[in-house]
């Protein structure tokens, strides 16, 4: 919450132990934030290592291409849902599990997670060529260029 009390989504509980949940549909929610992830996999097309751009000079495919896509698999949404999105920083960082000596650290219920950078939504405000990538090899926060290629994996729900 807020100094004003107003919940927001990927609030990091720092200390809460990490608890998530496959639902019937495929993706994983976590227990602690209320957000509910995309799960990836070798040689699923769309929920697989592909890397995008955050921004490009529109003959490259960038992560919000990949989110329309997303949201329109199957007609309904990936999952059932159209209301996917890419996770803001915060929430990026809350599924690194700092309590791995080494990377990956994220949990193996996200199914296959590339040890290295993964897109946020969040611009650099110091800097707005570039955005905020975490890196699931070490668990750090990373501003990267956004015409760099990085894997990215949706979210959905929060905090309301």
């Amino acid at each position: 919450m807020n100094r004003l009390g107003v919940k927001y989504a990927g609030a990091l509980q720092r200390g809460a132990t990490l608890h998530y949940k496959v639902l019937k549909n495929g993706p994983v929610k976590d227990l602690n934030t209320g957000l509910i992830w995309e799960v990836k996999c070798a040689g699923c097309g769309l929920h697989g290592d592909s890397a995008y751009v955050w921004s490009g000079d529109g003959s490259q495919e960038t992560d919000w291409d990949w989110l329309d896509d997303i949201n329109a698999e199957g007609g309904t949404g990936y999952a059932g849902h159209n209301d996917w999105r890419i996770p803001n920083v915060r929430e990026l960082e809350s599924i690194v599990d700092y309590g791995v000596d080494s990377g990956p650290m994220i949990d193996p219920i996200f199914g296959l997670t590339f040890t290295v950078l993964h897109w946020s939504s969040t611009t650099n405000q110091s800097d707005s060529t570039n955005a905020w990538a975490v890196d699931f090899n070490n668990g750090s926060v990373i501003s990267g260029i956004k015409s760099l290629g990085l894997p990215v994996r949706a979210v959905r729900g929060g905090p309301k």
